[in-house]
């Protein structure tokens, strides 16, 4: 006989408090889902912080993700900045898309376009298609680099 959600929730609330990574990104994301639990924005980024903390990428992004998009608290650009830039610097392809992101923005970050095009770099050379779209986008426009359509060209048809 399987275990239960519920029955799984509490098991792994009981590592994560002990100080188990694992089992606090899973807390985090049980409360953020609401599976085996009630939803609760307010435990998530708890637990997603923790995790975080402990050097979780995932959760790193995630408390990004709840920042930028308001999940139970108010929108915070910085934070979700900041949260983004720690995932980014352990190689995660789409926190540094979206550092990348902020950078061109403006978003919880002063605007830097050359900036934002190195990020982009770092995610696409990971194969991330977004990432490569702006790189080819800002080759094709001289948008924080020189324009360059070969350069934009190579990345467009990688």
């Amino acid at each position: 006989m399987g275990v239960n959600r519920e029955e799984k929730f509490c098991q792994n609330l009981t590592e994560a408090e002990q100080g188990n990574v694992n089992a606090q990104y899973y807390i985090a994301s049980a409360y953020y889902k609401g599976v085996g639990v009630t939803k609760d924005w307010d435990k998530a980024l708890q637990w997603f912080k923790a995790a975080g903390e402990q050097g979780n990428v995932d959760a790193m992004y995630m408390v990004g993700m709840i920042y930028q998009f308001g999940k139970g608290v108010e929108p915070n650009m910085t934070e979700s900045f900041r949260w983004y830039l720690k995932a980014a610097e352990l190689h995660d392809a789409e926190s540094q898309f979206r550092v990348g992101n902020s950078y061109y923005l403006g978003r919880g970050v002063i605007k830097d376009k050359t900036a934002a095009v190195a990020w982009w770099l770092k995610a696409a050379e990971q194969g991330h298609e977004k990432a490569k779209n702006n790189v080819s986008t800002a080759y094709y426009r001289g948008d924080g680099v020189p324009k360059d359509i070969e350069e934009a060209a190579r990345w467009m048809n990688q």
